[in-house]
């Protein structure tokens, strides 16, 4: 779709309309009546997003324009453009005219071809006068391209890219690439299936989703200087505070804990969870999976779900949701106050102790209780935003078992403690997970300390209890869907290089409590 052109926006908006409809019909659910509100049209990185914002005036909507791995095109100096973090404190953001160009917020320049040298057939690209600026349209939906500027223009097809160039003794040449450094260089060239992919994002979903990076700093800190630094502020201490009257209390457990799964085309596994419960527990709850879409399941599977009628089991009409995004969508199916969360290859056994759980949330103002997996090594930690002293990059670093050795326990419950982030085996309000935004739908793995970290930002309380555990049985590897398996390691990077983006990092690591150091102990200690 061409950007300049409103009559085809309007109709782009009106097709879009009947093509929800017909979509609308073929998401099913199987077991439970649908709920419409589940559907998701996965249309939150195309250009659908240019006709599906409210306004009468294409040019009052901003969008972060957001290269493959999640940087943004932005300009530093509001001339040379670049690919920088998207940070929700700085303007960013470009807006479409109706002739085609990209005009950067800020400045309110244009995009368009500079006069620097590349190697062909690289063209740098720059903000400048609007009524010398490039057109550009949006290919499918994932490509800016070049269709008109001043100069004359190469019969190949040109799109916005992030670039490195090589220059050697032997050659000097310009490529295309998938991960820029901050600062890195985005010129034009032929468009690349892959790197050459945008997201646009309009500006006001942007900023919601960045919420957790737009937190006031609580003091200086020389030694971590960047929005997300301020993150590092724990939250107060969990508070014990039982409710005066039994009158709010949970009755019954099916009444106020719902599970929630995201499977991707293992109904089996999610019937087998299912089991578990009447096998270790002697009783059903609520369960909600979500799955991905594909071809209809045989009616043995089927006939095997129906068993249970408490599982409500929906399948999108998406074949590669994510695990984030389906999780969001279970969640904001729950009606309990409650929810468990557990992969779908989970199964619960003796140490799965619900019913505590439960009182912790009850009488606490704890917003989520982790446990852990069996027979696995340790993983809960703190969470610690940094600046390295050797290069200055930006790090993310998980500190795992410092929760252990801190031991910030409980009021009444000694053998649960403060902590930032457990395994991915844990029951939380449903209320402080939705007011956070769950997981950012752009995950399709790695969502991991995502979640955790926007529940940090937001001060909510996180506790790990050790001897909740349940049992992770994985697959035979003959029963692996080998497909599902080699997607999910081949766009490992990818989601690695969106999570840094998201929360403005260079990179992530994991270490041992006893390797942090004893000056960011001290700071730990002192915000405790």
């Amino acid at each position: 779709m061409l950007l300049r052109s409103p009559r085809r926006i309007i109709t782009i908006r009106k097709s879009l309309v009947i093509f929800s409809c017909l979509i609308l019909s073929v998401v099913f659910l199987q077991q439970l009546s649908f709920q419409a509100q589940t559907v998701y049209l996965n249309l939150s990185f195309n250009i659908a997003n240019i006709v599906n914002v409210q306004s009468n005036n294409v040019e009052d909507v901003k969008y972060r324009i957001q290269l493959f791995k999640g940087k943004c095109l932005s300009s530093a100096d509001g001339s040379v453009v670049s690919a920088m973090f998207c940070e929700p404190n700085k303007k960013q953001s470009f807006k479409t005219t109706f002739d085609g160009k990209l005009k950067f917020d800020r400045t309110g320049k244009c995009l368009q071809r500079s006069n620097i040298s590349l190697p062909y057939p690289g063209y740098s690209l720059r903000l400048g006068d609007c009524s010398k600026a490039a057109q550009f349209d949006v290919v499918d939906g994932v490509h800016i391209r070049l269709i008109s500027d001043i100069q004359d223009v190469p019969s190949k097809q040109l799109c916005v890219t992030p670039a490195f160039v090589n220059d050697t003794k032997q050659s000097y040449t310009i490529e295309a690439i998938s991960s820029p450094k901050q600062g890195g260089l985005v010129s034009l060239l032929p468009c690349h299936d892959q790197y050459s992919t945008i997201h646009l994002k309009p500006e006001h979903i942007f900023m919601k989703d960045r919420e957790a990076l737009l937190q006031p700093p609580s003091s200086p800190d020389p030694t971590c200087n960047y929005p997300a630094c301020a993150i590092n502020k724990r939250a107060p201490p969990v508070k014990y505070q039982p409710l005066h009257s039994t009158a709010h209390r949970c009755k019954t457990l099916s009444d106020c804990v719902t599970v929630v799964t995201k499977t991707a085309r293992r109904p089996h596994l999610v019937a087998r969870l299912a089991q578990s419960f009447r096998d270790v527990k002697g009783y059903d709850l609520p369960i909600i999976a979500v799955d991905d879409g594909g071809e209809p399941y045989s009616s043995e599977v089927m006939q095997n779900l129906s068993r249970f009628k408490n599982v409500n089991y929906i399948i999108s009409n998406d074949t590669d949701l994510g695990i984030a995004l389906g999780r969001k969508m279970a969640v904001e199916q729950v009606k309990t106050k409650y929810f468990f969360l557990l992969d779908d290859d989970s199964v619960v056994n003796n140490m799965t102790n619900i019913e505590q759980m439960v009182e912790i949330l009850e009488t606490t103002d704890a917003a989520l209780i982790g446990g852990r997996i069996t027979d696995s090594a340790e993983f809960a930690g703190l969470l610690r935003f940094e600046l390295s002293n050797l290069d200055g990059k930006r790090r993310l670093t998980l500190y795992k078992n410092a929760c252990l050795k801190l031991n910030e326990t409980v009021e009444h419950f000694p053998n649960c403690m403060r902590c930032d982030i457990t395994t991915n085996v844990f029951m939380a309000r449903t209320r402080d997970i939705l007011e956070v935004g769950g997981w950012s739908k752009e995950l399709k793995i790695v969502e991991h300390k995502d979640l955790f970290l926007r529940l940090k930002a937001a001060q909510k309380k996180v506790v790990y209890c050790p001897d909740f555990q349940i049992f992770n049985v994985k697959q035979e590897k003959k029963e692996r869907d080998e497909e599902y398996q080699k997607k999910r390691f081949s766009r490992f990077n990818l989601m690695k290089g969106w999570f840094n983006n998201i929360w403005t990092v260079d990179g992530t690591s994991e270490l041992f409590f006893k390797r942090m150091s004893d000056d960011i102990q001290r700071r730990i200690e002192n915000e405790s």
